[in-house]
Parts: C-alpha cells; structure tokens; sequence
C-alpha cells in the first residue's frame, strides 16, 4: 500500500484510507463532521470460532457531536441509535422520557470483571506541601470519597481501592483506600508540624494547606464540590480549577499541578514504568504526573518488566501495587464495574450481552468483546409503525449481573 518514503510521504498518506485485517474497513469520511466504516465481504475470519456470528452490521457511522446534551437530544429523535447512560443523572433522571416510558427505547446495566481504570486524585510530589509523606497521607484521609458516592453518585458507582483492581492475580486484593477520618487528619498534621489557623485551615511556617485541583469535565463539578466542602472541615483547602479536557491533560503532563483529577485507560496487564519509574520523573511529557522519583520502587519495576515468569511477575506487581499505596502519591475514587445504554429496541443482544471484559456493549470493532450486537428489520418496522400510530410498548430496562465482580455483590 505504502509506496516511497520520501519528502512527500506524510502529504500523500496522511489522509488515505490504510487497508486492515479486521472485519470492517473505512470506507469514506468527512473532516470534522463523519466517517463511515463498511463491512468486508467474504472477511478471512467470519467462520473461525470466536468471530462466528459476531461484526453483524454492514454500516458503522461515527458523526462528530460535541456536545453532550445535543447527542442526547439527537438520540431521542432516533438520529443516533445507543446513547451511553453510566452518568447516574442520565440513568435516574433524564431516561425518564417519552420514547423510554413508551417502551421504544430500551435500557441495559450490564456488570462486567474487568479492569478498572485508576480515577482519582494525583499528588505532585515536586510541590513542596506534598514532599512530606504524613502530609500525603493526611490528604487522602481528607478525602470524603464515600459521601461523594452516597449524594452525588446516587450509590450506583463504587469505592475503588487501588489503581490496579480488575486485573486478577495481579491485583493486590488486599490494599484498602483511606476512609474520611478526622482524628487521622489530625495526627498526621500534628505530626508534620502543622497547626489549625484562625480559619481552621492547616498552616505551617507562613504556608496554608491551599492546593490546586484541576479537571477537565464539567460533570465532575459536583464530585469535586462535595470533596472540596469536606476536605475543609479537615483544615485542607481545594481550589477547583475546570479547564477543557486538552488543556488539562496538557497541563498534567507539564506537571504544573498541585493535584489532578483524572482516571488513566487501562491495559491487558498493569503498567507501571510510565506512571511510577524514576525515568520519568520531573520532567515534562510523561505519565509519571505524581514525579515518583524512589529507588526501590524503581528496582521492583525493572524487575517486572525484564522477567518472563509468570509467578514472579504477579509477586512484584502485587509488590508495587502496595508500595504505590505506601507511599500515598494516589487517591483512588470511584470505579465504574458496569455499562449503561440507552438504544432502540430494534437492536438485540444475545442472552447474555456481553463477556466479562465488555467495556462498551455497542463496541462494532473489538476482538475481545465487539460486534456482538445485531439489527431486527422486523422490530425497526413495527417500532416505526407503533410510533406513527401512538401505540406503546412495555417499558423495557435489563440488568445483566453475569459477570459482576465478587468484591462488589
């Protein structure tokens, strides 16, 4: 397919549509606006036994909507097919609308045992407040993570206890995350040598426990609002800093900031050298955003990522995971065990929905987990004939627990 290259290269094929193994191929786009993807005929893989009956569609097309509410709003005049319900406003509150009362418009919870990604709050241990260590663990003894879950998640997310649940052996099942407790705040500040202001802030030769948290999603505001009202009856104070989602990943990977709100994507197994490993300390464009920078953490990443045995692969990431938790450079929050849809009841499932790894019950592409889904001529057309005539169907909402995790039942 690639042809010379040379001074040109990147002009001629930077647009191009690049041949793939996979069912489906691009088949046409346009900037800014779409891209569409079309089923390959006579696929090399469509009789092979984990690929049999799955990547059914023959179109898949991707249109560009920035906003959220007008996806929603797209949605429900039937101009989108699935929209993803895991915000519990949406899920509680805004499905309660007429093309889902009147059974058009169907609803999933499907749990899932899979990775889980590390959302929570990253401390910048080049700011000096978070040099010390008792301080580190003062702050996340701040953290009222459980009532965030009780009043603004209306109970449907789950305390996550470390960066790396989900990922079997290799978890360390035995890591627990730092509940809200006040007398803890108090004897690790103590401890450090600081003392209550007149505000009842912690202050410390001239300096207040004032810190920067930066995020880049509006719908987290609540969260963060709640953390910030309760970390103040700790003595901790949370400047909240909402920037677009570029700006604040750009601002984290510059590590120019105090604490940062964000979850990481996942992987097959855990990764540790790009977050944790010296290498990547205290300078800009890593993940290394807390600027881990310790010497035996360092030794037991190395030795994880050079060793090709199994069992001593899971003894050190159980290892690593309990001296990131050690060293108290990450507050973990919440995990989301589960996927929520919102789609059109002409779109159907097999029994059960999806596997244990499903991220995303309407992924067209994934080897692991995609195309499972089909489309129902026959239900298209009587939903649309029902629809035209104001006739109604029964309110539709599944809960598939199959897969849901052991810790969490």
């Amino acid at each position: 397919f690639y042809g010379k290259l040379d001074e040109n290269f990147v002009r001629k094929y930077n647009w191009e549509i690049v041949p793939n193994t996979g069912p489906y191929q691009m088949s046409e786009f346009v900037k800014g606006k779409n891209i569409v993807f079309r089923r390959k005929k006579d696929w090399w893989g469509d009789e092979l036994k984990y690929f049999n009956n799955r990547f059914n569609v023959d179109k898949v097309i991707f249109t560009v909507v920035r906003d959220m509410n007008m996806i929603w709003e797209y949605f429900k005049k039937g101009k989108e097919d699935e929209f993803g319900l895991t915000i519990p406003e949406y899920w509680h509150v805004k499905s309660k609308t007429p093309v889902i009362e009147s059974g058009y418009v169907h609803k999933i919870w499907f749990f899932n045992d899979t990775q889980q990604s590390a959302m929570g709050l990253w401390l910048n241990q080049d700011r000096e407040i978070f040099k010390d260590i008792d301080v580190r663990y003062a702050f996340a003894h701040a953290m009222n993570v459980e009532r965030v879950i009780e009043k603004v998640l209306r109970n449907d997310y789950f305390r996550l206890e470390h960066g790396f649940m989900g990922y079997g052996k290799y978890s360390n099942e035995k890591i627990r995350a730092k509940r809200f407790d006040l007398e803890k705040v108090d004897y690790y500040m103590k401890k450090a040598g600081w003392e209550r202001g007149p505000d009842g802030i912690w202050e410390k030769s001239g300096n207040r426990f004032s810190v920067e948290v930066a995020y880049g999603s509006d719908t987290h505001t609540p969260r963060l609002v709640v953390l910030k009202e309760e970390a103040k009856k700790a003595g901790i104070e949370m400047k909240l800093q909402l920037l677009d989602q570029t700006a604040a990943f750009k601002k984290f990977l510059e590590k120019k900031h105090d604490v940062a709100w964000m979850g990481w994507s996942t992987s097959f197994r855990p990764q540790y050298w790009e977050h944790f490993h010296s290498a990547n300390a205290h300078k800009p464009q890593t993940n290394n955003i807390t600027n881990t920078d310790d010497p035996e953490m360092d030794r037991l990443i190395d030795a994880y990522r050079n060793s090709l045995e199994e069992d001593e692969r899971i003894n050190l990431s159980v290892r690593i995971q309990q001296k990131i938790d050690d060293m108290r450079i990450f507050v973990p929050t919440f995990m989301v065990p589960y996927v929520r849809h919102a789609y059109w009841r002409w779109w159907r499932f097999p029994e059960i929905p999806g596997t244990k790894h499903t991220t995303d019950i309407f992924d067209p592409f994934g080897s692991m987990a995609g195309g499972l889904f089909w489309f129902d001529e026959k239900l298209y057309a009587e939903t649309k004939d029902a629809m035209k005539k104001g006739d109604k169907f029964k309110p539709v909402t599944i809960v598939d627990e199959t897969y849901k995790m052991k810790s969490i039942r």
